[in-house]
């Protein structure tokens, strides 16, 4: 392919951004990875383009994709149907900014969120999530500059899956994922031994399918959002 791109590295968070052309055969792709993604993207077509997978519902955040970060934890641990009647309960009781949450009362939010489930424990979540970005960021925007993944994994409640997720669709950030839908294809195509059935080998194994994707897939943060979202409809499928 006569695509291109140019790395460049931000050490304070660990981040990879597209920003211009080298000759693609320098990025050291992995090509099992490349075949991977080629073969499902022609199989799932449009239903893993980003912005369908994971739409934007109220536009009321800034940046609009700070959304995003709220329905990161709307999702955890229930089925996305769920997530569009709580958006629209807490846009509806004007919840649906990082200093509305911040300031809102937990039963308020809970009360909002009640379709997706485990509602009074999301509802600390993302109290607590928003009384960062307000608090040490100030700002949606400044946070999505800003945060790292260290950052998030001290919030609690904020897994490294979540805060992966938050970095990659809300963050703009070359992040990865993985969760079980990963792991489940991974091992399915051979690229890891075999689906891990205990704690240690799940850490292993997501540590290898991080590496393979994060140092072997190229850099480009729609590729990689479209790539997640592949991983979940394959699979579902398999």
């Amino acid at each position: 392919p006569d695509a291109c791109f140019l790395i460049q590295m931000f050490p304070s968070q660990g981040s990879l951004r597209r920003t211009g052309p080298v000759p693609l055969f320098d990025l050291g792709m992995n090509l099992e990875i490349q075949a991977l993604y080629e073969k499902l993207t022609n199989h799932f077509g449009p239903r893993s383009d980003p912005d369908t997978w994971w739409p934007i519902f109220a536009n009321r955040t800034e940046p609009p994709e700070f959304e995003r970060v709220i329905t990161n934890v709307l999702v955890q641990n229930s089925s996305w149907r769920s997530v569009p009647a709580a958006v629209q309960r807490l846009d509806e009781q004007s919840l649906l900014t990082a200093n509305t949450l911040a300031s809102a009362p937990a039963e308020r939010i809970a009360e909002c969120i009640k379709p997706t489930g485990l509602q009074a424990q999301k509802a600390l979540r993302i109290k607590a999530l928003c009384d960062v970005v307000v608090s040490r960021f100030g700002t949606e925007s400044n946070f999505c500059k800003a945060a790292t993944r260290e950052d998030l994994l001290r919030i609690a409640g904020i897994g490294p899956e979540t805060a992966d997720r938050i970095l990659l669709y809300a963050c703009s950030r070359l992040a990865w994922p993985v969760d079980t839908y990963c792991l489940r294809v991974f091992a399915h195509q051979g690229l890891i031994s075999a689906f891990p059935n205990t704690p240690a080998g799940r850490a292993r194994s997501s540590s290898e399918a991080r590496t393979m994707v994060t140092d072997g897939f190229v850099p480009q943060l729609a590729t990689w959002q479209r790539f997640h979202a592949l991983m979940q409809l394959e699979g579902e499928r398999i």
